[in-house]
């Protein structure tokens, strides 16, 4: 039993110890402990393979790293991944090792430099340059390219920008490659140096200038690690592509390196929330699968409701079917997603996909456009997870969302609402109106189609409008003829 015990927790035959490096061997303890880290818990394997996620918050729309007390819950997970990811490293090094690769500041600093040292990969290792806009939170994580014609400190590399970057950088935006190769047979270097302020090499350039023909070309210089070289705000060229929506490029740099779409860039964003918030529906659609495996909590939101606002409809049911949670989720408004869907007066602006071949419908049968269908599953969703009272609150705060719609006409999405729930035609705003006083008060005369929809009811409503609330509808004089006009949509009198 001793000697099982011994064998168990010694290096090499324990479960529960990393393989442990001594300088040797570097390419089969890489391959070991790479997969040692994955069965421990694969999280890790990204963070030191793509970096940490910084905290970050929003400030003048700019990505600003949080102080430690404002750190929330989701913060303190992912710090606690990159220092458990840094401490597996550590100890699986002996003593001489971890003295030569232990300064690095990340788990992802000190495996790239054991691939550096280890590999005799020599090449000018890509230093941090000095940036207004950059801090060492914004770039530490990142593979960063070859800065030699960026930092100018010499005549000759300022020569080499000037001559070389500058003429090249111009070749990626027209997509010419025959120029832009004899630049590259006289300065190699090139192909992955960043050419251009903000670090963009010159597959950046190309990739978000959708010079498909220029990238395919450059594809053959470069390896699956140049591929994925970030520029000083963390973006690939992939995410360029991402961003233009092209899906030729996009496939591609995928073709070369799988694992693109889940290396984040600027805030922290993956390459798919870029395709959402400019409206690439069918490029979101593509990244769909392939990047949600690596969502975290606040991805999911974060994702969710920027489908939300920018029409992304598709796509925001297909996330609330798979995370009911985010019926009722709250963005940094504290606004639910039925809170932003209350107040679009246009339904038919939504992001134009291309025909899908599997759409999902709620209601089988139905022609709803599919904004109307994401409001009444959101609604039933919420209905079926919370009491009713509860399901009211969510509604109800930071703004009754009811008369919201009301207010803009938004009757289909009242529609989907009451049809759900048919007693939600009774609730009254805080000074004791209803949605039908406040639809009539902005003078939007489809109040009484939404009414007559409502079949049985409709007689009770009216008469209730009519005889109880008479004062709002006919005073003064003016009032009474716009009710007038508007009581030709339906007759308070007329049976159903």
């Amino acid at each position: 039993m001793e000697n099982l015990m011994s064998k168990m927790n010694t290096e090499g035959h324990s479960i529960l110890r990393p393989p442990c490096f001594d300088g040797k061997k570097y390419t089969d303890w890489k391959e070991r402990m790479r997969i040692f880290i994955q069965s421990v818990d694969f999280k890790l394997w990204f963070v030191i393979k793509n970096g940490p996620k910084i905290p970050t918050k929003l400030v003048n729309n700019e990505a600003v790293e949080k102080s430690e007390d404002e750190y929330d819950e989701e913060d303190m997970k992912n710090l606690e991944l990159e220092a458990k990811a840094r401490n597996i490293l550590y100890c699986a090094m002996n003593q001489d090792c971890l003295e030569n690769f232990s300064n690095a500041n990340t788990a992802k600093q000190i495996w790239d430099k054991l691939e550096r040292e280890m590999t005799g990969d020599n090449s000018p290792t890509p230093n941090r340059r000095y940036s207004p806009t950059a801090s060492d939170s914004d770039t530490d994580q990142f593979s960063s390219p070859d800065l030699y014609y960026l930092q100018a400190t010499t005549r000759e590399a300022m020569d080499k920008f000037l001559n070389l970057c500058v003429p090249l950088h111009k070749h990626a935006l027209c997509g010419n490659w025959e120029a832009a190769k004899a630049i590259l047979n006289k300065e190699n270097r090139l192909k992955h140096a960043a050419i251009a302020t903000g670090w963009a090499t010159l597959l950046h350039v190309a990739a978000g200038a959708n010079q498909v023909q220029f990238v395919k070309e450059l594809l053959n210089m470069l390896d699956n690690e140049q591929i994925a070289l970030q520029d000083i705000k963390g973006n690939t060229a992939f995410a360029f592509a991402v961003a233009s929506g092209n899906m030729p490029i996009v496939k591609l740099l995928l073709g070369r390196n799988e694992h693109l779409p889940i290396m984040r860039g600027g805030g922290g964003h993956t390459p798919l929330q870029f395709a959402v918030m400019q409206g690439k529906c069918d490029m979101a659609r593509y990244l769909y699968e392939k990047t949600k495996q690596v969502f975290e909590n606040q991805d999911k939101k974060s994702l969710f409701f920027a489908s939300i606002k920018t029409g992304n409809y598709h796509l925001a049911l297909q996330m609330a079917t798979e995370w009911k949670e985010l019926a009722y989720a709250r963005d940094q408004n504290e606004d639910t997603a039925l809170h932003l869907l209350a107040l679009n007066q246009n339904p038919l602006s939504s992001c134009h996909c291309s025909e899908l071949q599997n759409l999902i419908n709620i209601n089988p049968g139905t022609k709803k456009l599919v904004m109307f269908q994401l409001v009444y599953f959101l609604w039933k969703t919420i209905l079926s997870l919370k009491d009713l009272s509860e399901a009211i609150s969510i509604i109800s705060e930071p703004s009754q969302l009811l008369f919201d719609a009301a207010e803009v006409g938004n009757f289909g999405f009242l529609s989907e609402l009451i049809s759900a729930h048919p007693s939600l035609i009774w609730e009254v705003d805080n000074k004791g109106q209803s949605i039908i006083h406040t639809a009539v008060s902005y003078r939007h005369a489809s109040i009484f189609n939404l009414v007559h929809e409502i079949g049985s009811h409709k007689d009770i409503i009216v008469s209730y409008l009519v005889e109880e609330k008479g004062p709002l509808f006919f005073h003064p004089k003016k009032e009474k003829q716009h009710f007038i006009a508007f009581g030709s949509k339906i007759s308070p009198t007329r049976s159903t």
